[in-house]
């Protein structure tokens, strides 16, 4: 179960094309974040996504797909917590590449079967009970605004099993 979820803009935390982090990005994380870490007894997830555009040739010998840019920017951020002071354990490091798109949590509760592995690139699927068009990745990434929004570091606050449904990240014991 997801609690408190933080976006941070991939164009403020890392050079294009790169893994290692702006100076901007170590301050944020600093100031803010990691003192929400150390303060909470919530495991954290650091994924990195992307946008669909191919990977520029001259990138690829670096990382070849998005896919591996966002993994690498994941655990970079790992990284950095761990050398701040959290423990390895409380931190999962991931990489969506284009495959989790702001926009896409709205289709997947419309269609609990929606699966991206299984669209085509080009057409959007009509969903069969909800009826309702259902976003390619592609679609989800057809603006430079909406890239701009998927090109993203996102920490996700996760619940720990032994808490019990109905907490989250906001929850506060007095």
């Amino acid at each position: 179960s997801k609690g408190l979820i933080v976006n941070i803009k991939g164009d403020y935390a890392f050079p294009i094309g790169k893994a290692k982090m702006k100076p901007e990005l170590m301050t944020l994380l600093d100031e803010e974040i990691i003192p929400k870490i150390q303060l909470s007894v919530f495991q954290v997830e650091v994924a990195g996504h992307s946008d669909s555009d191919p990977m520029p040739k001259k990138w690829r010998k670096n990382f070849a797909t998005n896919w591996e840019l966002s993994a690498a920017r994941g655990a970079s951020v790992v990284r950095y917590m761990i050398e701040k002071g959290i423990p390895a354990p409380r931190l999962l490091a991931a990489g969506y590449g284009p495959w989790a798109p702001k926009g896409i949590d709205s289709v997947k509760k419309a269609n609990p079967m929606w699966n991206p592995l299984t669209l085509t690139w080009k057409d959007p699927v009509i969903g069969k009970k909800s009826g309702l068009e259902m976003p390619t990745v592609l679609s989800l990434n057809a603006t430079n605004k909406m890239k701009s929004l998927n090109r993203r570091i996102q920490i996700t606050f996760l619940q720990p099993p032994h808490h019990g449904k109905g907490r989250s990240a906001t929850d506060y014991d007095e």
